[in-house]
């Protein structure tokens, strides 16, 4: 199990009359770091991490402030919350330390996947990629989605699912 991510416009979803919720609409966008090696997300604002994983990842980045409160997703599982100039200049200076504590990481997107689609098991495994370039691919791919929901959107959120 894990969550679905989508990051952009705010919207009210009231198909009932029973229910309201916030919802995120899917956008591709060019210009978008893409982590190659068939990820869900190619081009999109959606990303759909495991728990764990996800966990891990915002702890070992240094990130955690920004998703989490008190070991729990921010705003609740589903959920979401609104986007801040902050989180945008917290996520951008984390790249580039990340940049800078490894000099010789490559994005997964540079490497040339050698597994077939159909083997997702194996595809996380393949190319010699480490946990580092999956990181720094995810990095990129979080900074570049913040900023753009805050430059593009009336209501930046982070949504989740």
């Amino acid at each position: 199990m894990g969550f679905d991510f989508a990051i952009g416009e705010g919207f009210i979803n009231h198909e009932d009359d029973e229910y309201i919720y916030i919802g995120v609409d899917g956008v591709k966008n060019p210009d978008a770091p893409n982590l190659g090696h068939n990820d869900i997300s190619g081009t999109g604002n959606s990303r759909h991490p495991s728990y764990i994983s996800f966990h891990d990842f915002a702890t070992r980045n240094n990130i955690k402030e920004i998703f989490y409160e008190e070991d729990r997703i921010k705003g609740g599982h589903p959920g979401c919350f609104k986007i801040t100039e902050s989180m945008c200049l917290t996520l951008e200076e984390r790249v580039k330390t990340f940049e800078e504590k490894h000099p010789d990481v490559v994005c997964p997107s540079t490497v040339p996947c050698t597994v077939a689609p159909e083997d997702k098991f194996k595809m996380s495994l393949c190319c010699g990629l480490t946990e580092d370039s999956w990181d720094y691919g995810k990095l990129r791919w979080y900074a570049f989605w913040f900023r753009w929901a805050l430059n593009n959107c009336k209501i930046p959120v982070f949504h989740n699912t």
